[in-house]
């Protein structure tokens, strides 16, 4: 097979800015079945993550242009969670976590914010902006209730950085290198308390970029200067001072006890500090660099089966490393490259496009070489969730969370042009995902409520478009107030697929539900569920109605979709994957068949391309133990687990030529996308990090003069 390796994509993730995990939990409670990790990016878009899986992707709330996330804050009851972000507006947004819009935009009543602190028991949330106020807001009504409570003693610096001090103090790091305490309880909301830091130039003040508080209410920042300060909580003085960073000290993490602090900023250090147990001192014993640029946030997550310390920042990626054994344990990068493919390919035409914030990018592949052929910038201010072109090229969607567009392209030997099919429908409804039908009649449309939308494209000529409303099983419909729905956060449908033969297509959520529905009658078949998340899916081209799934949990099955059960070659083989391949740490992006081997199926992320050939049975491992189809929690790899990966070939166990039952290289990383441009040439699209990190968007990293003069 021919592999057309391109390079030439300039896409380049948008930076970390904001983590915040929904629950402050103690190292004895369980981990809760609802827990997340909100990751906020430069672009507007935040990220829900779960530990669950070896860290898996569950959505994205998408925001817009200017709309950068800087803060983050979870409320957590026993009905519901809520989530809120800001971003150098004057506006807190809350989300609505089942449909990824914002639910409600909360004035601010000053200035623009620049930091977010929740009390999660009185459910008060604090707003520092930059014109010096102080705002609180009860947010007890429920979700979408943000009402205004009062704005504290006024003073002149922009609060940098919010936390709360019990109940009655709230604390805040300003830009006039003061930490202020207000008694939010006194009667004046006054400020008892002002501590000031060391000025990081001579004629300058520092920055109080970070304040934390501990549970025996001891203070800790990070300013400008580089330094991190502990204070006495009860009479405000200074304890202990480390200077231990050559730059900005941007962000700070606390375990649940209180005797681990972790500080991070400019110079990519993530610096431990420890409490000694004789003497109540802190100490810093060791740092670690995981990053290549500034660390912009951290989280902490401890609970009994996992503790971990979670990082970001200008170089896109998420770092995983354990807390309590900081020192001895390998940590984990997870790839900045899309965990949702942004990429997709028009096999017939010979065409891929990339879509990123507010444009879509298209090629066309030839031999030898590549032609890039058009980029159409949307208007709207909202980000692009996705696109979808057809396989002859001449159709494309783009949709955003509030609409969705539909061109016609139209090829000459001297330029391409472009026309917009207009349609009150689309222009009203926006879209998760969108699917072309084989034969380029259809269009399937995923709302952001997960409702299925079959759109006929027969008329497109006349810009006539008939919408038909496909029918759900119940089980897909949760109840609007129901106490179930309240706990949904991004468990719509996840990933859609349309058969070669144009009989089928078929839809699978975050729940492990997946449900074929015929494309002529619209009625619809309920697969058996599958105990992960279905991260991508695909018909077999050479046996119709067979649906091939693999899962979160680096499981394959096959299903017949008539008889609604497992093939015979999943039945054999469903606890017999491959240990290069079940052991793997990254999640399946995308998978699809072979057009010259028809029963491969092909499996891809962001560090390796494999397929499973579903005619030939895996070969019997030597001590066969049947693996649980979901991973760890702690998302760190030991020793003996990251060598298996990273060493692992496809060895003759397997077959050879074109008799391999399994394959799979880790050549290629980190990949964008991998897919069929002919019946024996495959398009491999890297984007390596290095590149990234040279992109113009991306600042310099900190250099600091060592030796000489």
């Amino acid at each position: 097979m021919d592999i057309h390796r391109c390079r030439f994509v300039e896409y380049t993730p948008s930076p970390i800015t904001a983590l915040a995990f929904s629950h402050q939990l103690s190292s004895q409670d369980p981990l809760p079945s609802n827990l997340h990790l909100a990751v906020g990016r430069a672009n507007g878009n935040i990220e829900i993550w779960t530990p669950k899986g070896d860290w898996c992707l569950k959505g994205v709330l998408y925001g817009g242009l200017n709309r950068s996330v800087e803060g983050l804050a979870w409320s957590v009851s026993e009905e519901e969670l809520r989530l809120f972000s800001i971003g150098f507006s004057t506006s807190i947004t809350e989300w609505n976590l089942r449909t990824g819009k914002p639910l409600v935009h909360q004035d601010s009543n000053a200035g623009a914010i620049w930091s977010i602190s929740l009390h999660e028991e009185t459910k008060t949330l604090a707003i520092g902006c930059d014109d010096g106020s102080c705002v609180l807001f009860d947010i007890n009504g429920g979700r979408g209730v943000i009402e205004y409570k009062r704005t504290l003693m006024r003073q002149t610096s922009r609060i940098l950085s919010l936390c709360w001090q019990g109940k009655n103090h709230l604390v805040g790091g300003c830009a006039d290198g003061i930490v202020k305490v207000w008694d939010v309880e006194s009667p004046n909301s006054t400020i008892i308390a002002r501590m000031q830091v060391d000025r990081a130039k001579k004629g300058s003040r520092s920055l109080v970029w970070d304040v934390k508080s501990l549970n025996d209410d001891t203070i800790v920042t990070a300013d400008s200067s580089g330094a991190v300060k502990f204070w006495n909580g009860k009479y405000f003085t200074l304890t202990q001072s480390f200077k231990l960073h050559s730059a900005d000290a941007l962000t700070l993490a606390v375990s649940s006890n209180g005797n681990i602090v972790f500080s991070s900023g400019i110079d990519r250090k993530t610096i431990q500090y420890t409490r000694d147990g004789g003497k109540r001192e802190w100490v810093s014993n060791s740092f670690r660099r995981f990053h290549s640029h500034d660390v912009r946030c951290m989280s902490i997550l401890e609970c009994k089966t996992v503790d971990v310390l979670v990082s970001g920042g200008t170089d896109m990626m998420l770092a995983v490393v354990p807390v309590r054994q900081f020192n001895s344990k390998h940590h984990r990068m997870i790839p900045a490259v899309p965990q949702k493919p942004r990429m997709a390919i028009a096999t017939k035409a010979r065409l891929f496009m990339l879509w990123e914030d507010h444009q879509v990018l298209v090629w066309r592949i030839g031999s030898p070489g590549y032609r890039f052929l058009l980029k159409i910038v949307l208007p709207n201010e909202e980000n692009i969730v996705h696109a979808a072109i057809s396989q002859n090229g001449e159709l494309l969607a783009v949709s955003t969370i509030l609409t969705t567009k539909l061109y016609r392209i139209h090829y000459t030997d001297e330029k391409v042009y472009v026309e917009s099919i207009e349609d009150a429908f689309l222009a009203n409804v926006g879209a998760t995902l969108l699917q072309f039908t084989v034969d380029m009649k259809k269009l399937i449309l995923i709302s952001n409520e997960s409702d299925i939308f079959l759109i006929d494209l027969s008329r497109i000529e006349t810009h006539q478009l008939e919408v038909f409303e496909v029918s759900q099983p119940e089980t897909k419909k949760a109840p609007a107030k129901s106490k179930a729905n309240a706990q949904t956060v991004c468990e719509g449908i996840a990933t859609v697929t349309v058969s070669p033969d144009g009989d089928y297509f078929a839809v699978a959520d975050l729940n492990g539900n997946t449900f074929c529905y015929s494309l002529s009658t619209l009625s619809y078949i309920e697969l058996p569920r599958v105990n992960s998340f279905v991260r991508a899916m695909a018909f077999r081209p050479d046996v119709g109605g067979r649906l091939a799934v693999v899962t979160a949990g680096n499981q394959v099955f096959e299903f017949d979709v008539q008889s609604r059960k497992l093939t015979e070659w999943s039945k054999a083989n469903l606890n017999n994957m491959p240990k290069p391949f079940a052991h793997l740490l990254d999640k399946p992006f995308g998978a699809f068949f072979d057009i010259q081997n028809p029963s491969r199926f092909w499996i891809w992320s962001a560090n390796y391309v494999s397929f499973f050939d579903l005619n030939l049975n895996l070969p019997a491992p030597r001590n066969a133990e049947k693996r649980k189809m979901e991973g760890t929690v702690d998302g760190v790899s030991s020793t003996k687990q990251r060598a298996a990966v990273q060493n692992s070939t496809a060895t003759s166990k397997f077959g050879t030529g074109t008799s391999r039952s399994f394959w799979i290289t880790h050549k290629y990383r980190p990949m964008l996308l991998v897919g069929l441009v002919g019946a024996a040439e495959l398009l491999v699209v890297e984007r390596p990090i290095a590149d990234m990190l040279m992109s113009t968007d991306v600042p310099g990293t900190f250099y600091e003069h060592r030796f000489g003069a």
